[in-house]
């Protein structure tokens, strides 16, 4: 075992364990995973808090006597069956925020804090949830979290402290930035600046109970949280897509809040104060479902069609009102209805026209020559 093995905190995520475990040791990470640990292979060219090497995982057990299934506990992988069915080892994954990584840095603000956590925290760490697209606000202090060094702009990469000459490493340096050394624990807490009272308190319960469904007394009767999330995607990229100005204007009739421009990026990409005001616009359409949802795309002049030109697909909780509410689509029959219309009007000696299909199938004149040309020569 290694001298020091400090456990890992509840709630804290993979890496920022990793970070303490080198630190409470007195080693940079390289010189203590390889040089004491012996285990050679590279763990920072990798989004690591998603599936770390089940060898990297022994070696680690073998270290510090924490149990695998714990370790586990630390990964993104507690979240399978709850976001996503399957945690993808690459790639863009729903609600995951991205890191962007570039050799064995990022270039994405994909790990966010809590200034006031870290204040409070004797020994700093990061938590798992804080890599979560839906948390933007902190479940402890209800303030916004902070996705980037308000000093130099650079994102949270913790696992760079200690590289370079001259580098001092310190037990708490992970509330430093790790580029300007700035104490991020000191960053003024900002909270958010919503007028509606109700939504806002939707959003913070959702963010506080996000594991623990079935919600008591949800507006959305989701039982399952896989299809409730995906529907709430499905609204957030309504919200942010091409025609989100329009049913945010909707909701400025109502909201005095403001309009934000659309965007062609994932939502997992968006910084935090914009996914902030989409979960919270989100939210403010929820209450009430599905008479609030409703209203505001037929205001705003969106149909079925227009609202699932995303390419998720729709859980039935939304399907249901899409296809109930808001689908302006006029029935079409099939070849098969067709050709038992041709043989009605022949049963009554009627001759098969363009009129005859119309009275029968109440198509208009289009359809009805359309469906002769195409499947009269079939038949």
């Amino acid at each position: 075992m290694v001298p020091m093995h400090p456990q890992p905190r509840v709630g804290e995520i993979f890496s920022s364990w990793l970070v303490r475990l080198s630190l409470a040791n007195g080693l940079p990470l390289h010189s203590f995973y390889s040089g004491l640990l012996r285990y050679r292979q590279a763990i920072w060219n990798r989004d690591i808090d998603r599936h770390p090497p089940i060898s990297f995982l022994e070696c680690l057990n073998h270290a510090t006597k924490v149990p695998i299934s714990q370790l586990n506990e630390l990964t993104l992988v507690r979240y399978e069956g709850l976001f996503y069915d399957e945690l993808s080892a690459t790639g863009v994954v729903p609600w995951l925020l991205p890191l962007g990584i570039y050799h064995r840095t990022h270039k994405l603000a994909g790990m966010q804090f809590c200034p006031l956590c870290l204040k409070e925290d004797s020994n700093p760490y990061y938590r798992l949830k804080w890599r979560v697209g839906l948390i933007v606000l902190c479940d402890v202090h209800n303030c916004v979290l902070v996705d980037r060094c308000p000093k130099c702009n650079s994102p949270v990469i913790f696992h760079r402290h200690g590289i370079g000459r001259g580098k001092y490493l310190h037990p708490n340096c992970l509330k430093y930035c790790y580029s300007c050394n700035h104490n991020l624990s000191t960053v003024e807490p900002t909270y958010p600046d919503w007028p509606d009272l109700g939504s806002q308190s939707l959003l913070e319960r959702l963010i506080r109970e996000f594991e623990f469904c079935p919600w008591q007394g949800f507006p959305v009767g989701a039982d399952c949280p896989i299809p409730f999330f995906i529907g709430l995607r499905v609204i957030l990229n309504l919200l942010n897509g091409r025609f989100g100005g329009r049913i945010q204007t909707s909701i400025c009739s109502e909201l005095p809040v403001g309009v934000v421009q659309s965007s062609a990026l994932h939502f997992e990409y968006l910084d935090t104060a914009r996914r902030l005001h989409l979960l919270l616009c989100a939210c403010w359409l929820i209450q009430g479902w599905p008479d609030r949802f409703v209203l505001s795309c037929r205001n705003a002049g969106l149909s079925r069609s227009r609202i699932l030109e995303v390419p998720d697909a729709s859980p039935y909780w939304l399907e249901t009102v899409l296809s109930g509410h808001l689908d302006s689509r006029t029935y079409s029959p099939s070849q098969e209805e067709f050709l038992q219309a041709a043989a009605y009007l022949v049963s009554k000696d009627r001759q098969l026209t363009t009129q005859g299909i119309m009275e029968v199938l109440g198509v208009q004149r289009d359809a009805a020559r359309r469906m002769i040309k195409i499947w009269l020569p079939h038949s």
